[in-house]
């Protein structure tokens, strides 16, 4: 049994499925065949006719013999730079293969998982040949979107030398769970939760608000410039103080529209990545700011809440489990209630599936004032149709704000490019 990462030693427990035998008929077949013709002739011309009859048969079993030392012979290491990639990063792979016996090695081959861009192992590995000898192969692997990615070695292959004996020892390949990339966001972003007290200029969460009255205290000295109640004073006789309460946001329901996409990979997982970073980097600053966060991905019936750093750090950890299967769109977005944030990769138009496009949606939800705020992360095929989409969005939001009360309709509709890169969507969330 072989590791996966075993170090030197031939004989430690590990992840591997078992060797498997093969023999390719072609070849036997042959050799065989050769074999039997050359025992026909044995004794025809004395020792020499005795001796060519036994060379293949010997050499047979002395190659057979051969390929089963190499496979116990050989040992492997593998390395990984990092085992929790994010999205985008390369991971450097190493693999030392090690002749551990006395007598070189025969003809050996590797097999990788290659979840990066072609070429992350194109060449072969070469295989130590003297004893005591050591080969290193490297390889470098982009991680290029979020996911579950199976990475390194799968199979070591031994063949003879006749090409009729095949050995090969399955290796389970290393799981990385590559995570949405987070972005460093502008600090306006926590505007898009709804506030509690004064919207002042320059306000801050956990600013001390004198427009909230938390409670009366009694004047004491740690209690020093505070202002004071002096109704309470008059009417009860002894000095006391007015504490504040502080502004604090009343939360933010983000909503990730896990949409089933048409497109190929090539275009569909640009957006989907786009999307799940936008969600989880608008998470990671709102916990960071105490923000309560109610997430709904898809059309998940029940929330999940984030109330602090440790409760999105939690959250993240399942962001490569996400899957884009959703064909209806998120009813929880439209809601009345608290602020809302829809992330979307979703057609604003009819999608070719026939299903109630966006556009009508939010043309509904508008007039009645309560429109979450958009962000759409459309696949590159799609951009600029989309862009012309939400343009015409803004322009019916627009009109019906000018005819409404001022204030009513707030929503913020943005869009996400993916080949402009990360950067569009910090631009996209910049207030």
């Amino acid at each position: 049994m072989r590791p996966e990462n075993r170090g030197l030693d031939p004989k430690a427990d590990g992840t591997v499925a078992g060797m498997r035998v093969g023999i390719s008929p072609g070849p036997l077949i042959l050799w065989s065949s050769l074999s039997l013709i050359l025992i026909t002739f044995d004794g025809l011309a004395g020792y020499l006719s005795e001796i060519a009859a036994l060379v293949i048969p010997i050499a047979l079993i002395c190659s057979f013999a051969h390929t089963f030392y190499s496979m116990h012979a050989c040992t492997f290491h593998q390395r990984f730079s990092t085992d929790h990639p994010l999205k985008g990063e390369t991971v450097e792979y190493e693999l030392t293969l090690v002749n551990g016996g006395m007598l070189p090695l025969g003809r050996g081959d590797c097999s990788f998982a290659d979840p990066g861009p072609l070429g992350s192992f194109s060449k072969p590995a070469e295989f130590p040949v003297r004893p005591e000898e050591t080969r290193i192969y490297a390889a470098d692997i982009r991680c290029a979107y979020r996911g579950t990615y199976n990475i390194g070695l799968t199979s070591i292959v031994f063949s003879d030398l006749f090409g009729i004996l095949r050995l090969e020892e399955p290796i389970e390949p290393r799981v990385f769970y590559v995570y949405p990339e987070l972005l460093r966001l502008d600090p306006s972003v926590e505007k898009l939760a709804a506030s509690s007290g004064g919207d002042r200029a320059g306000e801050t969460t956990g600013e001390d608000d004198p427009a909230i009255f938390e409670y009366i205290a009694p004047m004491e000295r740690d209690r020093r410039g505070k202002r004071i109640a002096w109704k309470y004073w008059a009417s009860r006789g002894f000095p006391a103080v007015i504490t504040p309460g502080r502004s604090e946001s009343a939360g933010i329901r983000i909503v990730l529209d896990l949409w089933k996409s048409a497109e190929e990979a090539d275009e569909r997982l640009p957006s989907e990545d786009a999307a799940a970073s936008a969600a989880f980097s608008v998470m990671q600053e709102m916990s960071k700011r105490n923000i309560p966060v109610e997430f709904y991905a898809g059309g998940a019936p029940s929330p999940v809440h984030v109330l602090s750093e440790s409760d999105f750090r939690a959250l993240f950890d399942q962001s490569p489990n996400l899957i884009f299967s959703e064909t209806e769109p998120p009813a929880k977005a439209f809601e009345w209630g608290q602020s809302t944030l829809l992330i979307s990769t979703r057609p604003l138009t009819a999608a070719a599936d026939g299903r109630a496009p966006l556009f009508s949606l939010f043309e509904s939800a508008i007039a009645a004032g309560n429109a979450p705020h958009l962000l759409l992360c459309p696949p590159p095929c799609r951009a600029d149709s989309e862009k012309e989409n939400l343009d015409a969005l803004e322009a019916l939001a627009e009109g019906m704000r000018s005819a409404q009360s001022e204030g009513k309709i707030r929503s913020l509709l943005r869009i996400a490019d993916s080949r402009k890169g990360t950067e569009e969507i910090v631009h996209a969330l910049r207030l």
